[in-house]
């Protein structure tokens, strides 16, 4: 058994770019990736775990009773920063780069 996400796994899931940067608290996590793998993202959590698509600066929200993701911010090309409308602050894109199957983020 593996443990990845927080929960433990006989085989590990294919978030394709998405890795989970934290769980905040009550099964909230957070991730970030790349648009293209949204799709990808895990169907559990609670709702208003969020996901941040680092090349658009796109957000988005799971809502736990449809176990679905809804883009709730769409990005520029100048990437994704500031607070969003929840009062949450949002990843710097310009901070963050992909090396392989990683995410980097320089402080």
């Amino acid at each position: 058994m593996l443990e990845f996400d927080g929960r433990m796994w006989d085989t590990l899931p294919d978030f394709g770019t998405f890795k989970p940067i934290g769980v905040v608290k009550d099964n909230l996590h957070r991730y970030a990736g790349l648009a293209k793998d949204v799709n990808k993202l895990p169907l559990y959590g609670a709702t208003g775990s969020t996901a941040q698509c680092v090349d658009t600066g796109d957000i988005y929200r799971f809502e736990e009773s449809t176990k679905k993701w809804y883009k709730t911010k769409g990005g520029s090309s100048s990437g994704g920063t500031g607070t969003g409308g929840s009062g949450e602050t949002t990843l710097n894109t310009d901070n963050v780069t992909v090396e392989g199957n990683s995410l980097v983020l320089t402080l």
